[in-house]
C-alpha cells in the first residue's frame, strides 16, 4: 500500500489487496492498531484506517515539569468535554467500562474513544471492526445500548441501522435526525406542486429516501431511480445542493466517487460550496459593472461575452445559491440584483474587496471624465 502511495484504507480494501477474507482483514487491522502502527476514524460509517509512518516521535527523556519521577499510577483516561446534560450519559458509559463482562468493557472504551475523536454515529459493521465482537454479539451490544438509552437509532424500521451517541441529547428527548417540518413541506412542495419535471424529480427523489429513513445516497442512485443520464442527474443534485437541502461529501477512502446527505434542516444564508474559479470571475465581473443595479439575463450576457441561455444557466445558480435576487414584472423580463457584497462574502468573488472597490472607482472616474 506504501508503494502505490495509499496511506488511508478500509477492512474491505485490505482484504482485496492482500487477497484475504474480510474476517481475516479485520483481525490484521485491529492487530496494527493495538500496536499504534495505523490511527482510525469514522466516515460515513466506515472504518478508515491510516498508517502512522508519518509521524516520528521521539521519546523525551525529561519528565515533563511537576511529574514525580517512579510514579506507577495508571495514567488517566483521556477526557472529552463533558457537558453538564450528559452526566447520565457518562456515568453509564463508567459503568460499562467498569463491568465485570469483558464485552460491556470494550464497549464503553469504544464509546469514549469515539467521543474523544468526534465521532457520534457508527453501524453494527463498525462496531464489529472496532471491538473485534461477531456480528451477533454487536447487534446485542447495540440493543442493550438502546436500552441504557445510550446510543439511539438513527433508521429505526431499516435493514441498515445506524446509531448515535446520545451526547448533548435528553435521555426523553425526541430522537434527532428527522427532517424539520419546514423541510419536509419544501420537499413535498418541489415534488407535487412544482412545474418543472427537475423539481419533482428532486422532491420525490428526496422524499421517498426520508420516508425510508435513509438519508445518504449517491448521484448513481439518482441516475437508476429516475433513469436518467449523468448530466442530467448532475443538474438535478446542483439544484439541490444550492436549494440548501443536500450536503456533499468525499468519499472515506478518495476517489471521484462523492456522497451527498439529506440535510434535517435547509441550509440558511448564502451558499457557496464548490464555487468554481469561471463562477467567482463571472461575478466578479457583474458586480465591477453593476454593484447595486439591477440589470437583465441580456445584460449580463453582453459584459460576459456569452449568449443568453447561458448566461441564464449561471445565473440561475447563482439565484438558487442567495448570491442574487431576481423580480419579474408581468411580461417583462427578470430583473436580478446582487445579495451579496465583496466584502460581505468573498468567498463570491475572485478578487479582494479592496481591488474591487479600485476598479470599480476607476471605472467611474472614467466614465465622468468621458462625459
Amino acid at each position: 500500500m506504501i508503494s502505490e502511495g495509499l496511506y488511508t484504507f478500509s477492512v474491505s480494501q485490505w482484504a482485496s489487496t492482500n487477497g484475504i477474507e474480510r474476517k481475516a482483514a479485520d483481525v490484521d487491522c485491529r492487530k496494527l492498531y493495538d500496536k499504534g502502527l495505523v490511527d482510525r476514524s469514522m466516515d460515513e460509517a466506515v472504518l478508515i484506517y491510516s498508517l502512522q509512518i508519518r509521524r516520528t516521535p521521539t521519546p523525551d527523556p525529561t519528565p515533563p515539569k511537576n511529574e514525580k519521577q517512579g510514579n506507577s499510577e495508571e495514567p488517566e483516561k483521556p477526557k472529552v468535554e463533558e457537558a453538564a446534560g450528559d452526566a447520565d450519559f457518562w456515568e453509564r458509559v463508567m459503568k460499562y467500562e467498569n463491568s465485570q463482562s469483558e464485552n460491556k468493557r470494550k464497549v464503553g472504551a469504544m464509546i469514549r474513544d469515539m467521543a474523544n475523536r468526534g465521532f457520534y454515529e457508527f453501524t453494527p459493521t463498525s462496531m464489529q471492526e472496532m471491538i473485534g465482537l461477531d456480528k451477533d454479539h454487536c447487534r446485542r451490544q447495540c440493543d442493550t445500548l438502546v436500552q441504557d438509552r445510550m446510543i439511539i437509532n438513527l433508521n429505526p424500521g431499516c435493514k441498515n441501522a445506524r446509531y448515535r451517541l446520545k451526547i448533548g441529547i435528553s435521555p426523553n428527548a425526541a430522537e434527532p435526525g428527522k427532517p424539520s417540518a419546514e423541510m419536509m413541506e419544501r420537499v413535498r412542495s418541489l415534488g407535487y406542486d412544482s412545474t418543472t419535471d427537475r423539481d419533482q424529480r428532486i422532491g420525490r427523489f428526496l422524499l421517498k429516501l426520508m420516508e425510508q429513513g435513509t438519508y445518504h445516497f449517491t448521484t448513481e442512485d439518482w441516475e437508476k431511480h429516475h433513469g436518467i443520464s449523468n448530466g442530467i442527474a448532475g443538474n438535478d443534485i446542483r439544484r439541490a445542493l444550492n436549494l440548501g437541502l443536500i450536503s456533499k461529501r468525499a468519499a472515506p477512502t478518495g476517489g471521484n466517487q462523492c456522497f451527498y446527505t439529506i440535510n434535517m434542516n435547509i441550509s440558511a444564508g448564502v451558499r457557496t460550496n464548490d464555487l468554481t474559479n469561471v463562477q467567482k470571475l463571472n461575478m466578479t465581473k457583474m458586480y465591477v459593472k453593476f454593484n447595486d443595479k439591477t440589470f437583465t439575463v441580456d445584460d449580463a450576457a453582453k459584459e460576459l461575452g456569452i449568449t443568453p441561455s447561458s448566461a441564464n444557466f449561471h445565473l440561475m445558480n447563482f439565484v438558487e445559491r442567495g448570491m442574487l435576487t431576481t423580480e419579474r414584472e408581468p411580461g417583462g423580463p427578470h430583473h436580478l440584483q446582487f445579495a451579496v457584497t465583496p466584502s460581505e462574502h468573498p468567498e463570491c468573488f475572485n478578487k479582494p474587496s479592496s481591488v474591487i472597490s479600485r476598479i470599480i472607482a476607476q471605472q467611474s472616474g472614467r466614465t465622468v471624465a468621458a462625459v
